[in-house]
């Protein structure tokens, strides 16, 4: 595999990932955004957008905070379209989310996401593709940790407007075989949290070891 991690190993050593596409987020009418990570403009009306391939890639010791609002994930997508695949992707020991989706169309298989300080999969902003085979634990060293890792799975349509039709509408993924492994103890331990006007299919899913379960 490609291999991203720090120069020393733990989490929020360096940044992550980022990649933004031309595919609609529901943020504005013309489905564009400016990012939290970077302040660069993302999406646009192209569903179909192709920001490449990114697949068999180890994502280690990511998640730096650069201010008190603003801290990378491992792999951040903004506006990323149906075009693109993101395949194979183990993403350890960041800070903040494992892998965070900002609208678009974008597909993803097999991401594995192992003790990460925030949640395991995260999106908003309209997101309307298919994760499938997902396996999420916590890591019991970073129980007792600053950020030992809370829900599963956060989701929301738009944290401004739940009801927004700009762009892709509301959220609505579809997710098939997904494992999430909690942290019992930890102060929001969750499975899946979803709010926001989020919608999505869930098929195949197994929750354990969280405080609330959905």
């Amino acid at each position: 595999p490609i291999v991203f991690e720090g120069e020393t190993h733990g989490p929020g050593n360096w940044g992550g990932i980022v990649i933004l596409g031309n595919a609609p987020t529901n943020r504005s009418a013309s489905g564009t955004s400016t990012s939290e990570l970077g302040d660069l403009v993302y999406g646009g009306t192209n569903t179909a957008d192709n920001s490449r391939v990114m697949q068999y890639v180890v994502i280690k010791d990511s998640g730096f905070k650069y201010n008190p609002e603003k801290e990378f994930n491992g792999l951040s997508l903004f506006g990323v379209g149906s075009g693109t695949t993101i395949s194979n992707i183990f993403i350890t020991d960041g800070a903040d989310d494992g892998v965070e989706f900002f609208g678009g169309n974008v597909n993803a298989d097999h991401l594995v996401v192992i003790g990460v300080g925030d949640d395991s999969i995260d999106w908003t902003e309209g997101w309307q593709g298919t994760a499938s085979y997902i396996y999420a634990a916590r890591k019991k060293e970073y129980f007792n940790a600053a950020e030992p890792g809370n829900r599963g799975i956060e989701a929301d349509t738009q944290d401004t407007d739940p009801n927004t039709t700009f762009g892709n509408g509301a959220s609505n993924p579809n997710l098939t075989n997904v494992t999430l492994i909690g942290n019992v103890k930890g102060s929001e331990s969750q499975g899946m949290k979803l709010r926001a006007g989020t919608q999505g299919k869930f098929n195949n899913v197994v929750l354990a070891n969280f405080a609330t379960g959905l």
